[in-house]
């Protein structure tokens, strides 16, 4: 079996399975200490599946955008209640900064590969100061860091506060997850509750878990009264949803993605 270093905890990784990137094998490493799942390395079809930035398959992320709004403006309120300037790395099409600046929230937006359409004259290089934000949000960006420890720490360059998104993995079928999406290439590192654990010692930030896909990376001192406060709010608001399937007819969302990585494979 092939072993590799692990780049969370320089521990011992295995090959556990290959999946097909772009007509390629591509072996995927599982590391033994800490739980961190990664693609070999280099990644050498990122340029390729970047061409978009935005993947057609990402169809959820208007819907996403406008769950997560909610779900920060409770957090803010809650556990920052005193933050004026926040901080969305990776940002996309700067429809969260969008958002949240609606909200009232002193929103700026990050992302070196991705046009900003919704939040311009917001981006980072429009602050009046680059130096400190006092939140930096960064939703469904983990799981494309090539080099994790290398980007959290220009995150935390930013802010001693990271609200993060990335799903947690698997205990089985961790080669069937849906996660992974290899169809896309850009889905390259996965995170176990104890890999994020550990990066949060390598800077000596404390972890806190939302839920499966929410995330808190912190270097100041919390009000753990307050975290799981918000943490019942947030839970019992991403159960409601699910109950109520997003709209009264049930959402099509799940549907239009198969559909979509069908015909992307196609």
């Amino acid at each position: 079996m092939n072993k590799a270093s692990c780049i969370i905890c320089r521990g011992v990784a295995e090959s556990v399975f290959e999946k097909k990137i772009f007509g390629q094998n591509v072996k995927y490493n599982l590391c033994t200490n800490c739980g961190f799942l990664f693609t070999e390395r280099p990644a050498f079809w990122l340029e390729q599946s970047y061409s978009s930035a935005i993947t057609s398959l990402d169809i959820g992320l208007v819907n996403r955008n406008l769950i997560y709004s909610e779900i920060l403006a409770c957090y803010i309120k809650i556990c920052h209640r005193r933050s004026k300037k926040f901080l969305d790395f990776g940002g996309g099409y700067g429809l969260l900064t969008r958002i949240m600046r609606d909200l009232g929230f002193n929103y700026y937006r990050q992302d070196a590969y991705c046009e900003n359409l919704f939040a311009k004259h917001f981006d980072l290089t429009d602050a009046a100061s680059t130096s400190q934000f006092d939140l930096l949000t960064a939703f469904e960006v983990f799981e494309h860091l090539n080099d994790p420890l290398f980007e959290i720490e220009k995150m935390f360059h930013f802010s001693d506060t990271i609200f993060f998104s990335t799903e947690l993995m698997p205990d089985t079928d961790l080669e069937k997850w849906y996660y992974l999406l290899p169809e896309i290439g850009q889905h390259i590192s996965f995170y176990s509750e104890k890999s994020l654990k550990q990066i949060g010692e390598n800077f000596g930030a404390k972890y806190f878990r939302v839920s499966d896909s929410l995330h808190i990376l912190t270097k100041r001192p919390n009000n753990k009264v307050r975290l799981f406060l918000f943490k019942y709010i947030a839970i019992n608001y991403l159960k409601l949803l699910r109950k109520m399937k997003f709209t009264s007819r049930g959402s099509l969302l799940n549907n239009d993605f198969e559909s979509a990585k069908k015909k992307l494979v196609l």
